[in-house]
């Protein structure tokens, strides 16, 4: 399925570069219209608008700790830059600091270079001073202050120099920054029509627009209408490779999880069922079976966390790390469970839901379900619920005896009815299945 996908998209793609400059534009709106289109790209797409929204969250987060700290340091150290400033005017963004006004309309770059020159100047003075006299503990105590004071300021300058620079090569490089550029070139130079009647202010949409819909207009700056023109078209190949690359990272983590349910059903089936019905161990065999999965995942090159706490859930494997970090749920049965199998389902969607806008919000969950006994379900390849997605993986460790052309009917869930809009009522009807099951096998 994700070999399709991306089949799809690198066919999409090639539309775009193998046509004249001409219709580039064109083949250009339809292909991100065609990401858009898709839920499983435009999940990728908002992951992406989110990594740029974290980028500039992180540069605000920095320019903020960076403005409370040359507060603090201001009034620390009052004393010493009142008086470097001693008959002369005090430059407006300092005394607006001083005066706690922290949100001085002067860039920090700014503030941060007038409080280097008054450290300096600070330097001078006390250089000037022992030159003199003779030093005395209080002169000493000045200069022990000057070194807290610069060392303080060269702390946080470094911290904002750091995040300016990153943001910097993000904006440059980032897929994000350049997918923001790109949906808002494109909207302003082909924008709806409710906009159509406003007038194009800025010259360069107005090239760009005579490039695409009037060649005649175009010839009039057609060097510079074609830089800008490649600039779409090289934002466009970030957003391209990088959608690219994010459903070949998806596509490489599921075939891990596909990978472990073909070992387990082919080679190890046997030593699961022993391990499962081991008294040896006192976790029970839920958690049996999933260590075995932590340790594929482990051999693997990740780092799953099993078992831990966030509030009241406790998820059975978190991968966390980043990005594409992903839960595991595994459950496991051996009579019937509709009712127990439905529920592990909403206990995923509620953990997802709980986790969202932490430190590890993730995107992907993996359900697995180990059948070693009772009826065969089968689950949807993919549940998707707006930008969350859950991969149900049932791996068959039954006896051959139940495992065969003799195993039951296989009992389906569909999609609708396990998405977080249907499934209470689904786990109620699922519950009272299992009843009647349980009634029947008792008569």
């Amino acid at each position: 399925m994700h070999q399709d996908l991306i089949e799809t998209v690198d066919r999409a793609w090639r539309t775009v570069i193998e046509r004249p400059t001409s219709d580039q534009f064109a083949r250009l709106i339809l292909f991100l219209e065609g990401l858009r289109r898709d839920s499983r790209t435009s999940l990728v797409l908002d992951d992406i608008r989110t990594s740029e929204l974290d980028s500039v969250a992180k540069v605000n987060a920095a320019t903020e700790t960076a403005r409370i700290g040359l507060w603090e340091l201001l009034h620390k150290f009052r004393g010493l830059f009142v008086e470097s400033w001693q008959g002369r005017d005090m430059p407006d963004h300092l005394e607006a600091y001083l005066s706690g006004d922290t949100q001085t309309a002067e860039p920090l770059r700014v503030v941060i270079h007038a409080l280097r020159r008054a450290i300096e100047e600070l330097r001078l003075g006390l250089e000037a001073r022992i030159d003199r006299n003779n030093p005395s503990p209080s002169t000493d105590d000045e200069w022990a202050a000057w070194r807290q004071l610069e060392g303080a300021l060269v702390s946080i300058d470094a911290l904002y120099s750091y995040a300016r620079r990153q943001r910097k090569i993000e904006e440059l490089a980032g897929p994000g920054a350049a997918l923001e550029s790109l949906e808002r070139d494109l909207l302003d130079v082909h924008p709806p029509a409710s906009r159509l009647p406003g007038p194009v202010q800025d010259s360069y949409f107005k090239r760009i627009r005579y490039l695409y819909f009037d060649p005649v207009q175009a010839m009039q700056d057609e060097r510079l209408a074609i830089m800008e023109a490649d600039r779409l078209m090289t934002n466009a190949r970030v957003v391209y490779e990088e959608v690219r690359r994010r459903l070949d990272l998806e596509r490489s983590v599921l075939s891990l999880f596909y990978r472990y349910k073909q070992r387990c059903e082919w080679f190890e089936a046997e030593e699961l069922r022993t391990l499962a019905n081991s008294n040896v161990r006192a976790d029970g065999p839920e958690a049996r079976l999933t260590n075995t999965l932590a340790r594929h995942l482990f051999d693997q090159g990740f780092t799953p966390l099993t078992k831990p706490m966030f509030g009241n859930q406790q998820p059975d494997i978190l991968g966390p790390g980043n990005r594409f970090s992903f839960y595991v749920e595994a459950k496991q049965y051996e009579a019937s469970a509709r009712g127990y199998l439905v529920d592990g389902i909403a206990q995923t969607w509620a953990f997802l839901d709980q986790i969202r806008g932490t430190a590890y919000d993730v995107r992907e969950a993996f359900y697995v379900v180990y059948r070693r006994h009772g009826p065969r379900y089968t689950f949807p390849r993919r549940l998707s619920d707006g930008d969350r997605v859950i991969f149900p993986i049932v791996v068959n460790i039954a006896d051959s005896s139940v495992s065969g052309s003799s195993s039951p009917r296989p009992i389906a869930f569909s999609e609708e009815s396990l998405l977080p809009a249907r499934i209470a009522s689904t786990l109620v009807a699922a519950i009272a299945a299992d009843q009647v099951q349980d009634d029947n096998s008792t008569d």
